[in-house]
């Protein structure tokens, strides 16, 4: 089970785990995640993770913050390493945490503008992308939490 909460503190976090799962929950590792949600034409960039994963979720792309690195850096290099495109950031559109088997993972999430046009998706990881408008992702029924719990932030962009 997920959990995602937007709280500030680690004794609010852990207070809420506690009241949503009904226990005291151990916190054994944490990672901070980012993403880019490239915005173009009322419409924003989903990708498809299913190849060579276990997983198969459309989402964001982004992935984990790597020591030394700037969060806007962490955001360009990750969007470049999964759909080829260059992005300028636009402003922050959301941050919040999620719990996943005893990980603690925070999430940011940025609005980009891209700066390139032709997307070359990494293989290995992903099989399909799609500019989707705001009616088409809360259609989607394996959307990644990362972007559903976002979704009240991202309309205002989208619609």
């Amino acid at each position: 089970m997920m959990l995602w909460v937007d709280l500030n503190t680690d004794e609010e976090i852990l207070k809420k785990v506690e009241e949503v799962f009904g226990k005291k929950v151990e916190i054994k590792k944490r990672g901070v995640s980012i993403y880019g949600a490239l915005i173009k034409e009322n419409k924003v960039l989903i990708i498809h993770r299913s190849r060579n994963t276990r997983v198969d979720v459309w989402e964001f792309p982004g992935g984990k913050l790597e020591f030394g690195e700037s969060i806007e850096e962490a955001v360009k290099r990750e969007v470049m390493e999964e759909t080829g495109l260059k992005v300028k950031i636009k402003n922050l559109l959301a941050t919040g945490i999620y719990y996943v088997r005893g990980e603690q993972h925070i999430v940011i999430v940025y609005v980009c503008e891209p700066v390139s046009n032709e997307i070359k998706l990494e293989e290995e990881n992903f099989s399909a992308y799609k500019w989707a408008t705001y009616e088409e992702i809360i259609n989607i029924k394996n959307l990644a939490l990362s972007v559903r719990c976002i979704l009240k932030e991202l309309k205002s962009y989208i619609v």
